[in-house]
């Protein structure tokens, strides 16, 4: 038994829940491609996404979002690793002296 056309149309996710200080319904549905979405709540992805979609109270869509978390993540663990290594040459320095710092024995 194969889907049929039911008629049944977009229905926008936000119709029922304020988006910033955009109010609940009056959705308009725009179609662009096999692209849905409501040009009320929703818009093209602001970053140029080919396929992403946002709330209009959003920076940007979710892989956009993922993108921008791991950007973080990846300063982050090498701002650590090279707070890591001076912390490390610190102690070197201190445990392991040169020879201008050891005592001569006479």
């Amino acid at each position: 038994m194969g889907k049929r056309d039911t008629g049944t149309k977009h229905h926008c996710v936000w119709h029922h829940a304020w988006i910033g200080d955009i109010s609940p319904g009056g959705c308009r549905e725009v179609k662009i491609g096999r692209w849905i979405y409501c040009s009320k709540h929703e818009m093209p992805c602001r970053n140029g996404c080919v396929e992403g979609q946002h709330l209009k109270n959003q920076t940007g869509c979710m892989s956009c979002a993922a993108n921008l978390m791991a950007k973080s993540r990846r300063e982050r663990a090498v701002a650590e690793k090279g707070k890591a290594a001076a912390l490390r040459e610190v102690d070197a320095a201190f445990w392991k002296p040169g020879r201008e710092r050891r005592k001569l024995r006479v």
